[in-house]
């Protein structure tokens, strides 16, 4: 069987476990148990907000 490779996008930085009562961070641990490859990317970083706002933009363009 092959093992997933996950994207996990949150605004919060990596093992941050203290933000939102470590919600974020059990998440990521349970895609990692599920599917073993986790990338965890963070929204801090300036040039991935502003391509996933660009994204949504050009999404809600063509789909809406």
């Amino acid at each position: 069987m092959n093992k997933l490779k996950i994207a996990y996008i949150t605004s919060e930085k990596k093992g941050d476990i203290h933000h939102w009562s470590g919600s974020s961070y059990n998440i990521y641990k349970n895609l990692k148990k599920a599917s073993g490859k986790v990338i965890w990317y963070s929204t801090s970083n300036p040039l991935l907000y502003k391509f996933l706002f660009f994204l949504e933009k050009f999404l809600h363009f063509f789909w809406i």
